[in-house]
């Protein structure tokens, strides 16, 4: 009887991991297909004369379109049910991992971090903390929270991230990370 359930738990187990392997192969190909062609932002760079607070608001209503876009996909809907089926959390995904970007660069240093959540609904979720604490969580719902609550060197950095294509990659590395815990 015992064994029976093993095996019926294996089963499901190579399920899984089977279906996480097609995810994983999906968002690949589109990574090197985005990868192939020349990323560059729709709306181009921000003005040169603007101030620094036209510039933020501009780069996060970009970042907002490109996010809408994304968690709009198949991709993504993807992963949210990937997740689910794996038992984690689907109403968000981790899209970003960087330093503190709501307090200017000098403030925080080492052990300072911060992540960067998608919503399903395409609102964004920043969490930070230091070293190994709990953290705190923002909830951001459009452009123009984004470039008040954040920094221009974080936004920046977060636009550069997501139209780059190193968002498909660092989902595929995230991906690969969860089918290896599943193996084990």
């Amino acid at each position: 009887m015992l064994t029976m359930i093993a095996m019926a738990d294996m089963k499901l187990l190579m399920q899984k991991i089977e279906e996480a392997t097609l995810v994983l192969n999906s968002i690949r190909r589109k990574h090197e297909k985005s990868t192939d062609e020349t990323k560059e932002s729709k709306r181009g760079p921000a003005p040169e004369a603007d101030s620094i607070d036209s510039k933020k608001l501009y780069i996060s209503k970009d970042i907002f379109g490109m996010l809408t876009k994304f968690s709009r996909s198949i991709e993504f809907k993807e992963l949210a049910r990937l997740k689910r089926n794996i038992g984690l959390d689907d109403s968000r995904i981790k899209i970003y991992h960087g330093g503190w970007g709501h307090r200017y660069p000098k403030y925080g240093g080492y052990g300072c971090w911060s992540d960067v959540f998608l919503t399903k609904h395409g609102s964004i979720e920043y969490r930070w903390g230091y070293k190994a604490g709990p953290g705190e969580t923002l909830k951001i719902k459009n452009p123009k929270e984004l470039s008040t609550l954040l920094n221009y060197e974080y936004i920046l950095n977060l636009q550069a991230h997501i139209s780059s294509g190193a968002l498909e990659a660092f989902l595929i590395s995230k991906i690969e990370k969860e089918i290896e815990l599943l193996r084990s």
